[in-house]
Formats: C-alpha cells, structure tokens, sequence
C-alpha cells in the first residue's frame, strides 16, 4: 500500500513538474514572439503630401483576417563564412567584418557578415573593372544561378533581372558593359517582400564574380498573428506611419487597390505583413503595418468598403 502511494505522490509530482515546465515553456514562446519589432514607417519624405491629396475611403483591402510572421533561419556561421570563401576562391583566413563595417579580404575587396541572420556582402572597387570580355546579359544570369546555387536554394528566388553598370563614355568612345547586377527578389507565400530582402550578384570581366549582396535568406513561420481592422489602417494612414515605395505626382489620384505583402529590414531577422495600397493608375504606392498591434477590433467595418 504504502508502495502505491509512494508511486503515485512520484506520478503526481511528475505530472506537476510537466505541467510547470509546458507552462514556462509557453510563457518563453509568448515572450519570444511578443518581441516582434514593429515596422517604423513615420518620418519618411512625402507622407503629409500622400495624406493630404488621397485618402482610403475606396479601398478593397483583402478578405484575410490573420498572417503568419516569419523569421530568417539561424545558421551555422563558421560552416557559411567557410563555404563562402570557397565560393569566392578566397583565402580560408580571410576575414569577415560587419555589414556596416566589411573587412578587407583582398587589395580590392570587402567582406561583410551578420552573425544573427546570415545576411553577407562581398564588394570589389568599381574602379578596378577593365570591362574587358565580360559576358552577355544571359550568361552573366546563368553564372549568377551558378554562383548562388552552391549557396543558397536557386529553385526559391524566382526570375533574376540584370542590370548594367556602364564606364564612362570616353572621347570618341561609346560606353560599355563594366558588370552586370543579377537581382533576385525572393517571395513568401508567393508574395513580395518589401523593403531589404533581395541578392544581387555582380557578374564582371571574364564572368568573374565581383559583387555579392546576400540579404535574403531561408526563413521559417513562428507564428500567425491577426490583421488590423480599417478604422485602425486608416489611423496609421492619417498619422503618416506609412512607407511611400513609389510617389509620382498623387495629386487627386484616387488610392483604390490594396494587397498583402511582407515587409524586411535589413536591421532584424523578421518578415512582417503589410498592405500594399495603390493608386488606380498605379503611380503612388504606399506600405502600411498589418499586424494588430493589440489595438481593438471590436469597431471593425466592412474589408470590402
């Protein structure tokens, strides 16, 4: 008898000891996820031009109630500055500053890292490009594809657009080819991600790789988080704590599309929904903060308006 009560004081107090430990557990996560930064849009140039010219009474913002955040994946530092190297046909002792302070890693190059994101920059003066025998714009995208490919998923980064950057023209010299810019522009949940979320390979004489901008990572859910109501969307617009991507002349325009995106920043590791309204003509484009901050959505009105 006494036997049975020991084993079930020991069953109860394991019992007890799990639920403490679930329950910290979920106090850890809570605090984990409420440490989501939020977007700072106000202060931007235009803001009170957009305000006073437009307004959000015509606009179908999408049905959706709720969203998930994602986050960029933590990654094996030491093994990723390895493989860049290799990548780059560097030394292995070379050496990784911070992305706004690089380390020189040749006479003319720098290499820049985040610990925190694995977000890295690799740059070559401008200066030191001959410009002879570089490649086509579609080679220089297929050696891009090459490059990246050993470092990063190709499969996840959609269609890359290149752009040129050209010399100087010269007396009695047309300009020419230096090095063309690969951009890949990564979506989640097949759709775009604003602000910094990008890689751009810099592709220069003899298909040389001469530039790296990796700030686009894998990136996992870590929760799903509601949507702010129209009243409370309004009130950031009319506060100005908006992001203008795209402002050409809003003068009487009428703002009457509105879709979900993401939103990046360089400065953290999140990936956070905003809408993206526009004009009819699609000449103003502003980014306001999705999430429900903790505001009330008991006044919501009608998504539809």
């Amino acid at each position: 008898m006494k036997k049975q009560l020991y084993s079930r004081k020991i069953g109860i107090a394991a019992l007890v000891g799990a639920s403490i430990f679930i329950f910290v557990l979920l106090h850890f996560c809570r605090m984990s996820i409420g440490k989501i930064p939020e977007l700072e849009f106000s202060g931007y140039v235009n803001q009170s031009d957009i305000v006073n010219n437009c307004n959000l009474d015509h606009v179908k913002f999408p049905p959706e109630t709720a969203c998930a955040v994602y986050k960029l994946k933590k990654v094996d530092s030491a093994q990723d500055q390895k493989n860049i190297r290799k990548a780059l046909g560097l030394d292995e002792n070379a050496k990784f500053g911070t992305l706004s302070d690089p380390m020189p890693a040749s006479s003319t190059a720098v290499l820049g890292y985040d610990t925190e994101s694995g977000r890295w920059i690799y740059q070559t003066d401008l200066a030191y490009d001959t410009g002879e025998n570089v490649p086509e714009k579609q080679k220089a995208i297929q050696i891009a594809n090459d490059f990246i490919s050993n470092l990063y998923p190709v499969e996840t980064l959609g269609n890359p657009t290149a752009i040129a950057d050209m010399s100087g023209e010269e007396r009695n010299k047309p300009s020419s080819v230096v090095r063309w810019n690969v951009f890949y522009y990564p979506t989640v949940e097949n759709r775009p991600v604003y602000g910094v979320f990008r890689i751009c390979i810099a592709v220069g004489a003899e298909g040389k790789i001469v530039g790296v901008e990796k700030l686009a990572g894998e990136y996992e859910k870590i929760t799903q988080v509601q949507l702010s109501d129209l009243r409370t969307i309004k009130n950031r617009f009319l506060a100005q704590d908006f992001l203008c991507t795209r402002d050409e002349s809003p003068q009487n325009r009428k703002m009457e599309q509105a879709e979900l995106g993401f939103y990046a920043d360089v400065g953290d590791e999140y990936i956070q929904p905003v809408y993206v309204v526009s004009s009819n003509d699609g000449m103003t484009e502003i980014l306001i903060d999705a999430q429900n901050r903790g505001e009330s959505n008991e006044n919501a009105v009608s998504r539809s308006r």
